[in-house]
C-alpha cells in the first residue's frame, strides 16, 4: 500500500478516496505476470466490508466509487493475482479514518467550506479563490437528458453531482455560442473528481446560508456578498437553450437564462451525513 500509508488515526482519507498500491513483483523478477487486483476497505477490527473492488484487471490504483461513511475508523487492504501463482494473501491492513463531516462553516483541508445539509449530504462549497467568473453554461441548443424543471419554485429531483456527470457526457459539442461542451460543469470537475455544478435546489440551500459561508471564507475571491445581484449557474435545465441561475444576494432570486450568458460558477462537493 502506498496511499494511504500512515497507521495513525490522526490522519484521514476522504470519503471517496483513491487507493494506490505498489507494483507486482516476483522473485526471480519476471517469473509471473500480474493479471488481477482487488482492494478492500472495512471497518477497523471487523469483517464488515464498506467497499470491495472485487477482482478487477491488473491495476495499482483503485478509485472508490461510493461515498464511505464519514468519521469511521477503517482498514485498507489489497491483494494481487498472478497468471501462475494465483491469488496472493491480503496485505497488512493500513489503519486510518474517513473524513468527518465538519458542519456549517467548517474549513476542510482542500479549502472547501461546510455548507448546509441537503438530501442526506453536507454540501461543501468552494472558497472564493476557486470560484469562476464570466463562464458560459455551454450546450446552448442541446437537448440533454437532464430533467427539465420548468418553474423557479419547482425542485430539481436530481442532484448536481448526477447532473454534472450527465452534462460531461456532452463534452466536445460546439454550440456555436462560444462554448465547447458543458463549460460551467467542466470548470467544477476540473477541481477534482468530487466537485460538481450544484443543482438549482442545492444552490438555493447554499445561498440561504451564504452569510455563514462568507464569514468562514478567508480566501481571495468573490464571496456571495460580492456576487450580490449577479447570477450563479446551476446544473438544472429548463429547456434546450435555458438553464437556471440563482443570484448571490438571496435564495428567492431564481431565474432561467440563455446558456451563452457569462455568469459566476460556485463548485460544490458533498459528504454523506
Amino acid at each position: 500500500m502506498t496511499q494511504p500509508t500512515v497507521n495513525n488515526l490522526g490522519d484521514v482519507i476522504t470519503v471517496r478516496p483513491v487507493v494506490v498500491t505498489s507494483a507486482y513483483v516476483t522473485s526471480p523478477v519476471g517469473y509471473d505476470r500480474h493479471t488481477h487486483s482487488r482492494c478492500l476497505i472495512r471497518k477497523k477490527n471487523s469483517s464488515v466490508a464498506l467497499w470491495d473492488s472485487g477482482g478487477v484487471d491488473a491495476t495499482t490504483e483503485f478509485a472508490v466509487d461510493i461515498e464511505l461513511p464519514g468519521g469511521e475508523d477503517v482498514e485498507v487492504l489489497v491483494r494481487y493475482r498472478g497468471s501462475k501463482l494465483g491469488w496472493g494473501g491480503w496485505s497488512e491492513p493500513v489503519v486510518t479514518a474517513t473524513q468527518e463531516s465538519g458542519g456549517l462553516g467548517h474549513i476542510y483541508p482542500d479549502g472547501g467550506i461546510g455548507g448546509p445539509v441537503f438530501g442526506g449530504y453536507q454540501l461543501i462549497v468552494a472558497p472564493g479563490s476557486k470560484r469562476g467568473q464570466n463562464i458560459r453554461h455551454g450546450l446552448f441548443g442541446t437537448d440533454t437528458s437532464l430533467t427539465e424543471v420548468l418553474t423557479g419554485p419547482a425542485p430539481d429531483p436530481v442532484s448536481g453531482f448526477e447532473n454534472t456527470n450527465i452534462l460531461l457526457g456532452y463534452s466536445g459539442i460546439d454550440d456555436g455560442k462560444g462554448s465547447v461542451g458543458p463549460a460551467a460543469a467542466q470548470y467544477c470537475r476540473n477541481l477534482g473528481r468530487d466537485w460538481y455544478l450544484p443543482s438549482k435546489s442545492e444552490l438555493i440551500a447554499i445561498v440561504s446560508v451564504a452569510d455563514k459561508i462568507d464569514a468562514a471564507d478567508s480566501s481571495n475571491g468573490p464571496k456571495f456578498a460580492d456576487i450580490g445581484n449577479r447570477n450563479i449557474w446551476t446544473s438544472t435545465e429548463m429547456y434546450s437553450t435555458f438553464s437556471w441561475a440563482v443570484k448571490g444576494l438571496g435564495p428567492e432570486y431564481v431565474g432561467a437564462h440563455y446558456r451563452d450568458a457569462q455568469m459566476f460558477v460556485v463548485p460544490v462537493r458533498r459528504v454523506r451525513v
